[in-house]
């Protein structure tokens, strides 16, 4: 017994170090991207506070901070200060903006945009978690978002994949077209721990990610070609019964957060990620061809023209920022999009942060009380 438990030992040490020396390797030489991210025992996926590290898209390097309310921003004390006039982001990835430095994302240019040209103190908290739909947005809102106290709420909607979130239907369902909150259910504490462990590991072990994408590498493959073809069903004249379930879903849901903000005393303003393929003829094309679609049969721009509809019909600002990009383009060859990665450039960032303070300022959100500087 001494023996075999002696060689136990012997083995488990060498296993230890044995990770313990691939764990380094990986560090140096081969970095995984850690889980930001960790679900909250109500089911919301929620960013670690003060959590930092270094992300690596296939187009760019950038680090990364989050602050200790949970999001990638600067710090924000959750009373608003008095006179403050506060904005509210509610996105995706885009919002998150991983993949540019912080100082050089939407919402950090908003606000000191913002700031150049009001004479009034202006915050802008970002609240966007990559993964996110309307469906975790409403909901972050409605259990967490309330205590902020915003002005205004700002839903960075991306038309790639919203909808097809809002599918999933974690916290809210459609039946007979009304919308339900489903009853909030809590982990156990014992499903929580182990949550907990393997939140822990993602966001500290290269080892632990690097086994982890290789587990769910054809999951991984499956969905990219799901929501591809899911954005080839939003374009279709002639859409699936699904995708017009998804579409009456979200409008469902952004009406739900129109009304939480109403009832906290803010207004509510949506603007609009464009598709990348709406920007790049080339990948266009080939868009067309993976999904044996014709021009004749998609409507390139039916999902911007839902949502237009859509605000119309109940009142709610619509910001389309696809004319501008394309504006942009029309005369500067910088790129808006990533190449590979598919998210913004830091002049995407930059010329969606203009497009926004203007139609704030435009439609008399905020009141304009300075020229602002030539950047």
């Amino acid at each position: 017994m001494k023996k075999v438990a002696l060689n136990f030992v012997l083995l488990s040490v060498s296993v230890s170090l044995c990770l313990l020396l691939i764990e380094l390797g990986l560090r140096m030489f081969h970095p995984q991207n850690l889980t930001l991210s960790y679900q909250s025992r109500d089911g919301l996926r929620i960013l670690r506070p003060n959590h930092s590290g270094i992300y690596k898209s296939a187009d760019t390097v950038e680090p990364y901070k989050i602050n200790s309310l949970g999001m990638r921003d600067r710090e924000h004390r959750v009373e608003k200060p008095e006179g403050n006039y506060r904005l509210l982001i509610l996105g995706d990835s885009f919002m998150e903006a991983l993949q540019v430095p912080f100082e050089r994302s939407f919402p950090h240019l908003l606000e000191r945009r913002l700031n150049g040209v009001s004479g009034r103190p202006i915050e802008v908290i970002n609240a966007g978690v990559s993964g996110w739909g309307t469906d975790d947005q409403l909901t972050y809102l409605s259990r967490y978002g309330i205590r902020l106290k915003p002005d205004l709420i700002l839903i960075a909607m991306t038309l790639t994949n919203d909808v097809s979130d809002n599918l999933a239907e974690t916290f809210h369902t459609l039946n007979n077209n009304q919308l339900h909150e489903k009853p909030v259910h809590e982990f156990s504490a014992t499903e929580y721990r182990f949550w907990q462990v393997k939140a822990f590991l993602g966001s500290h072990s290269h080892l632990y990610q690097l086994i982890r994408l290789g587990w769910h590498s054809k999951e991984i493959e499956v969905g990219g070609q799901q929501l591809s073809a899911h954005v080839a069903d939003q374009l279709r004249k002639e859409p699936t019964e699904r995708i017009n379930r998804g579409w009456r879903l979200t409008f469902e849901l952004l009406k739900k957060v129109k009304c939480c903000g109403t009832d906290m005393g803010a207004k509510t303003l949506i603007f609009l990620i464009p598709m990348s393929i709406q920007l790049d003829d080339e990948k266009l094309d080939k868009f067309y061809m993976d999904h044996h679609l014709s021009k004749s049969s998609v409507c390139l721009e039916r999902p911007q023209q839902l949502m237009r509809e859509f605000g119309r019909t109940e009142g709610i600002e619509i910001v389309d920022l696809l004319p501008g990009f394309r504006e942009f383009q029309a005369h500067d060859r910088r790129p808006l999009v990533l190449k590979h990665d598919g998210h913004w450039t830091e002049e995407g960032h930059s010329v969606a942060a203009d497009i926004v303070l203007r139609e704030l300022v435009g439609k008399s959100f905020v009141e304009k009380t300075f020229t602002p500087l030539a950047r």
